[in-house]
C-alpha cells in the first residue's frame, strides 16, 4: 500500500503542470484516420438537429471530478489492473484514466518507465497505447497512441481526429470552465474547428501543433470547405492560426494553393491583408485588389486597398469606420493617379470631326467638360449618423467625383439620385 501511495505522489509531483486530458471506451483499437464521414462525425459527438447556422451542435460529456481533484496539484490514475515495478517498466493491464480537474485522460494500455537505480520516473514519459482520449471543456481529440512527457510538458498524438471550440476573447457567448459544467453533460453551439492529422503536439497551453493536418469549421457531417496542410498551428490566445504548404478545398476538390496562409480562428479585430480578389470586367480589364485591414482601435478601423486594372493602371481605395457615443459613419476615398483608357478616351475626342466640327453648343460643352478634366480621378464618400441627445439628429450623406464620366468608368459605391446627380445631403432632425 506504501508503495501505491509513492506511485501517486511521484506522478502528482511530476505533473504538477500537466496541460490537457483524455478518455475512452472501447478496448477494441480504431484507425481514427480511416473513419467514414458519419463514424468521424459520431466520435466527435456531433448532433445534427438542423437548428442554428451549423444545423446541430457537439455534446459534450461530463468530465468525472471528486473534491481531491480541486486542488490544481492532484492527479488521479484509475487503472482496472496494474503492474507496477518500482525499477523497471510499469504497464497497466487493462483501460487507464488519467484525471486532473477538468482534464481527462483515457487510454487501453498505459506504461510507466523507470529509472532501474533511482526508481525515478525515465525522462518523465508516460506511453498511451488505443483508444486515446484528450479532453477538456471544449476540446476533444483522439488518437491510436501518444505520450506525455512530464518534464518538458508536452503532450505528444499519433494518427489524430480533433475539435476545440474556437471564440474571441470578448464574445459574449464564451464558455467559462466551472466545476458545475466540467461535471455536467451539455451541449456546444460555439463554432468549432475539426480535423485529422498524422502528430499533434501541444508546447504550451492552447497552442495546438498538427503536422499533415486538416482544418475545418463546417459541420463534421456535411463539410463544404476545409484547408490540408504540411503543418497547422493553432493559437488561442491570439486568435490566429498558421498553415504550410496549404490547399484549400472545396467538397474535397483542391482549387487553391499557397506555401504559407495565416488566418483568424476567432471574430477577434486583427491588423493584416485580407483575401484577395481578382478577376475582370470590360471598364477595368483583368484586376486584382489587395485589401489591408488596420485594426487602429476598438472604435475605429480602416480598410487600404490597392488594386491594378490592367485597361486603366493603379487605383488605392480607404475606407475609414468610426464609431462614438454620439456618432456612426464611414468615409471612402478612391484615387486613380493616372487613369490609361480615360487619357486615350480624351485623346481620341480631341481629334474626332464629329465632335470638333459640330456646331450644337451641348455638344461643345460637354466635349469642353471631357477635355478639361484630369486623367488624375478620384471620388469621395461620406456617411454619418449622430444622436446628440434624446431630441436632435442628424444625417449626412456626401458623394463627390473628380469628373462627369468617373460613376461610368469605374466601380464605386457612390450614391446617385439620378444618372448625372450625386447625392450630397445634410439632415438636421428635431423629435418631440
Amino acid at each position: 500500500m506504501e508503495i501505491i501511495k509513492k506511485l501517486f505522489f511521484t506522478i502528482a509531483v511530476t505533473c504538477l503542470p500537466f496541460l490537457t486530458t483524455i478518455g475512452f471506451a472501447e478496448d477494441k483499437p480504431v484507425l481514427y484516420q480511416s473513419l467514414t464521414v458519419s463514424q468521424l462525425a459520431d466520435a466527435l459527438g456531433w448532433k445534427e438537429t438542423g437548428e442554428n447556422r451549423c444545423g446541430g451542435y457537439y455534446l459534450e460529456p461530463a468530465i468525472s471530478t471528486n473534491e481531491n481533484q480541486a486542488h490544481p496539484d492532484a492527479i488521479e490514475m484509475i487503472s482496472n489492473q496494474f503492474l507496477y515495478s518500482f525499477n523497471g517498466t510499469s504497464e497497466s493491464q487493462g483501460k487507464i484514466t488519467i484525471r486532473r480537474f477538468g482534464q481527462e485522460i483515457t487510454a487501453n494500455k498505459a506504461y510507466l518507465y523507470r529509472d532501474p537505480i533511482t526508481g525515478k520516473l525515465n525522462s518523465g514519459s508516460i506511453d498511451l497505447i488505443g483508444n486515446v482520449q484528450l479532453r477538456e471543456p471544449n476540446t476533444l481529440i483522439l488518437a491510436d497512441r501518444g505520450q506525455f512527457n512530464f518534464q518538458t510538458k508536452a503532450p505528444s498524438l499519433l494518427d489524430v481526429v480533433y475539435r476545440t471550440a474556437i471564440y474571441s476573447e470578448t464574445s459574449k457567448t464564451r464558455i467559462h470552465t466551472t466545476p458545475e459544467l466540467i461535471k455536467s453533460e451539455h451541449k456546444i453551439y460555439q463554432l468549432s474547428a475539426w480535423g485529422q492529422a498524422g502528430t499533434f503536439n501541444q508546447d504550451r497551453p492552447k497552442v495546438f501543433m498538427l503536422n499533415n493536418a486538416s482544418y475545418s469549421t463546417c459541420p463534421p457531417a456535411r463539410s463544404v470547405w476545409k484547408v490540408k496542410a504540411s503543418h497547422i498551428e493553432l493559437n488561442k490566445e491570439t486568435g490566429r492560426g498558421s498553415a504550410t504548404h496549404a490547399k484549400l478545398l472545396i467538397h474535397d476538390i483542391p482549387v487553391f494553393y499557397t506555401p504559407y496562409l495565416n488566418f483568424p480562428i476567432d471574430s477577434r479585430r486583427q491588423t493584416g491583408f485580407l483575401w484577395p480578389k481578382f478577376g475582370t470586367s470590360g471598364k477595368t480589364g483583368p484586376y486584382f485588389n489587395a485589401p489591408y485591414y488596420w485594426n487602429m482601435a476598438p472604435n475605429y478601423d480602416m480598410t487600404i486597398t490597392p488594386s491594378v486594372m490592367a485597361k486603366r493602371g493603379l487605383q488605392v481605395t480607404d475606407l475609414f469606420r468610426y464609431l462614438t457615443p454620439e456618432s456612426l459613419g464611414h468615409i471612402q476615398v478612391a484615387v486613380v493617379p493616372y487613369d490609361r483608357t480615360f487619357a486615350a478616351y480624351q485623346k481620341a475626342s480631341s481629334t474626332n470631326q464629329d465632335f470638333t466640327s459640330s456646331t450644337d453648343t451641348y455638344t461643345q460643352a460637354e466635349l469642353r467638360r471631357l477635355l478639361n478634366a484630369g486623367t488624375a480621378r478620384g471620388s469621395i464618400t461620406w456617411k454619418d449618423s449622430s444622436r446628440f441627445n434624446e431630441h436632435w439628429f442628424s444625417n449626412i450623406d456626401y458623394n463627390f467625383v473628380s469628373d462627369d464620366y468617373y460613376s461610368r468608368d469605374l466601380i464605386s459605391n457612390i450614391n446617385e439620385v439620378t444618372e448625372n446627380q450625386l447625392l450630397q445631403k445634410a439632415e438636421l432632425i428635431y423629435k418631440g
